[in-house]
């Protein structure tokens, strides 16, 4: 009895995965039975009334038939479910050692009464801890419930409420604790941040296109906490990281060739641990809900330290990969044991990954942008120094960060082969762009660099595609060459930046422009564009027109 009440698990806010639980299912008979059309119209509403000290969870779905209330709120471990999260039967009382009473408020459709029930938990518990007595489970349970009369209800309703009263707990009642643990265990839809910034894009990857009918498909219910609705929340600006592409997968028995379970899993773009951010690490998940802790799986990398360094969820989709009672773990069997075999040579993998592309940053793409960067800071220095002695230091400098380039560029091949081989390039392409957005946008951005049309253009990872790089051609914006060198491609086989593609008889006439004429060649270049823009909309006015580009200029010349 005492487990029945909540002694199986040790985390409290295990209540709202079971009560919330309990709804989802109620919702899916609702479908099931026609009641529902679409189990993403209606919401499950948790209310949290710290004045009263009382939390509600309410569902619109099938609702408890009056003659029904006992076999389903009453007895023990009687759950019908079938292939649903919640097959136990044990989570109904899950609250009862935070409060004092439970109370169950329900009608079916058609029946125009609402039913009421209560668990005298309090009660309950002072029997299971009195030495004296030592009644069964259906004695206590006999003690402790009441069904109350029946209240009329319009006879359309379908519904289910279970009410903690005077709960005991603070950390049940702290809204935004309650809400970050819901947006991680139950099954909610994903963020519009994670499915415009990274889903959407990442299922246009050839990798991806076969798992957009799996997203899809997932188990997702509407909640909300206090009129605040829930989504499963993976962001990157909150979490002070940078997603990197999102990638899927699907393990397969070697053998049988069953499958396990699929997923997705991302990087940081800038290769480094998420240790300190709510939704790290893979987790296991099972019709949705996430099974055991974050770190369930971890005991399966190589390294103690390689489970921070990814993100992302592993659905299990095999019938004897069930989670366990409790729901803090996998069910024990022969094919567990081969599941994890399998998923031991996939972290690995995954390791490998990780290290590779960080390799790939540090000894290669960092080298070859801070090498640009140093020939062209060494080479401003020297048409500054008048000194034939620092002259020579300057010059033997430059050859050697040309050196470092060689070396680097050197590397290409070998990393070229194993993002290919493994079709990882997506990871590669995350790294190039991490830098682009640090290194290269900071160097580009310099008042000095920019009048001085010394820019660097950004990496492409198709720039380290061996089989698809371009013939070399000079690249006449590359500072990588000193004084007196004749113009080339930087040696890491970049192409040239591509011509403006502006038609020029849609630009503006050039005496629009004359008050730029003290700005730098790329400057000047970009404010043709903007004038462009504005003077071949038909959408906006000429004094609107006229407007903004005062505007603008006074802004550009202030």
């Amino acid at each position: 009895m005492r487990q029945y009440m909540g002694e199986l698990y040790e985390d409290c806010m295990v209540v709202y995965r079971e009560y919330i639980q309990n709804a989802c299912d109620s919702i899916e008979d609702a479908v099931a039975a026609g009641l529902i059309t679409d189990r993403k119209k209606t919401t499950i509403i948790v209310n949290i009334d710290t004045y009263n000290h009382t939390i509600s969870i309410e569902d619109k779905g099938i609702g408890i038939p009056s003659d029904k209330i006992g076999p389903y709120l009453v007895d023990v471990a009687s759950s019908k479910k079938i292939n649903r999260a919640g097959q136990y039967g044990i989570g109904r009382l899950n609250g009862a050692n935070y409060c004092d009473e439970i109370r169950y408020e329900t009608s079916a459709a058609g029946e125009g009464i609402k039913s009421i029930l209560t668990w005298d938990v309090k009660k309950a518990r002072e029997i299971c801890q009195d030495p004296e007595q030592d009644p069964t489970t259906e004695e206590i349970i006999d003690l402790v419930t009441t069904l109350h009369p029946s209240e009329p209800e319009n006879i359309d309703e379908h519904y289910c409420r279970v009410t903690l009263v005077n709960v005991n707990n603070e950390e049940l009642m702290d809204q935004e604790k309650v809400i970050a643990y819901i947006q991680q265990i139950v099954p909610l839809d994903y963020s519009l941040e994670f499915k415009d910034n990274l889903l959407k894009p990442s299922l246009d990857l050839d990798c991806n296109v076969d798992y957009a009918e799996r997203f899809k498909n997932l188990w997702i219910y509407k909640i909300s906490v206090n009129n605040t609705p829930v989504e499963k929340k993976y962001s990157s600006v909150e979490s002070g990281f940078e997603f990197g592409s999102l990638k899927c997968f699907t393990l397969i028995d070697p053998k049988t060739e069953e499958e396990f379970a699929w997923g997705w899993y991302a990087m940081n773009k800038t290769v480094k641990q998420m240790n300190d951010i709510p939704t790290s690490f893979i987790r296991a998940r099972h019709c949705n809900y996430q099974i055991g802790p974050s770190t369930l799986l971890a005991g399966l990398y190589p390294y103690p330290i390689a489970p921070a360094y990814f993100i992302g969820e592993l659905h299990l989709t095999h019938p004897d990969l069930q989670p366990t009672a409790s729901r803090d773990g996998i069910k024990q069997n022969a094919t567990k044991s081969i599941f994890e075999l399998r998923i031991k040579r996939f972290f690995k993998e995954l390791y490998t990954l990780y290290n590779k592309t960080s390799k790939f940053r540090s000894e290669v793409v960092d080298k070859l942008i801070d090498a640009d960067i140093q020939i062209y800071n060494l080479t401003q220095k020297l048409k500054s120094e008048d000194d034939p002695a620092e002259k020579a230091k300057i010059k033997e400098k430059i050859k050697e960060e040309k050196t470092t380039k060689e070396t680097a560029r050197k590397k290409i091949a070998s990393y070229s082969e194993y993002f290919t081989q493994t079709d990882s390039w997506f990871a590669a392409g995350d790294v190039i762009d991490a830098v682009n957005d640090s290194t290269v946008k900071s160097h580009n951005s310099k008042t000095e660099v920019i009048k001085g049309d010394s820019q660097i253009r950004p990496f492409n990872v198709n720039d380290f595609k061996i089989e698809e790089k371009a013939p070399e051609k000079p690249n006449p914006i590359s500072p990588s060459d000193g004084p007196g060198d004749a113009p080339s491609n930087p040696d890491s086989g970049r192409a040239p930046l591509p011509e403006d593609p502006t038609p020029v008889d849609t630009m503006p006439e050039d005496n629009e422009l004359d008050i730029y004429k003290g700005l730098s060649q790329v400057e000047r270049k970009l404010i043709k564009k903007f004038y462009n823009v504005i003077n071949n909309s038909s959408d906006i006015p000429t004094k609107i027109k006229d407007k903004i580009k005062k505007n603008l200029s006074k802004k550009i010349l202030k």
